[in-house]
């Protein structure tokens, strides 16, 4: 299937997913890989903080690791991307599932990125959320937004242009369907790893 390799738009907001885009993996995962090699004990609390829900998991699993923005494998060639927009006076916005303390931690190691949103501990920042987030703050078609999974497609429906990030199985054709060969630009890519199939 042939693919359009669209330019973005420099005067909209430029709003990207961290996990499974801007890097191969999950954070999530990178996270429990930190505690299974340096506090495996901690891996026993996890079902107990699951019953409060997914984003006080998260914020708890941020607080005890310590993950290494450094050290995360990132997606090169869409950071390389991502870099010339910003290096081009794009306004570019980080939003994530991840909690937004190591959110940060990240946007702030790489130094592009003007604005940072994440899960609070309370809210889940992904699918729904984050695209309620966003329409609140630039409104309807108001951002291009960079993705690659199921969830993405909420954003994707309130978004200018669809970015989509060598994505999981089935969902180019349901971005292709929604937004059309025209407002579609795609980045191929394989998966990494075992954990490149899982989201969190």
């Amino acid at each position: 299937m042939a693919m359009v390799a669209a330019k973005p738009a420099s005067s909209l907001p430029l709003v990207l997913d961290l996990d499974g885009t801007l890097i191969h993996t999950d954070t999530f995962h990178e996270m429990m890989a930190w505690l299974l090699y340096k506090k495996p004990w901690a891996l026993f609390l996890i079902p107990f903080w699951f019953l409060k829900g997914r984003p006080y998991t998260k914020r708890r699993l941020t607080e005890i690791s310590n993950l290494l923005p450094h050290q995360l494998p990132y997606n090169l060639p869409f950071l390389e991307f991502a870099k010339k927009e910003a290096e081009g006076g794009r306004f570019l916005v980080l939003a994530t599932g991840t909690d937004q303390t190591i959110a940060q931690k990240i946007a702030d190691h790489l130094g592009f990125f003007q604005e940072v949103i994440g899960s609070d501990g309370h809210i889940n920042m992904t699918g729904p959320h984050k695209r309620d987030a966003l329409l609140k703050k630039f409104g309807l078609q108001g951002f291009d937004y960079a993705g690659d999974s199921q969830k993405d497609l909420y954003v994707w429906e309130v978004s200018r242009l669809a970015i989509v990030v060598h994505p999981k199985r089935g969902v180019l054709s349901r971005v292709l369907a929604l937004k059309g060969v025209r407002n579609t630009h795609h980045f191929p890519g394989k998966p990494y790893g075992f954990w490149g199939a899982f989201r969190f």
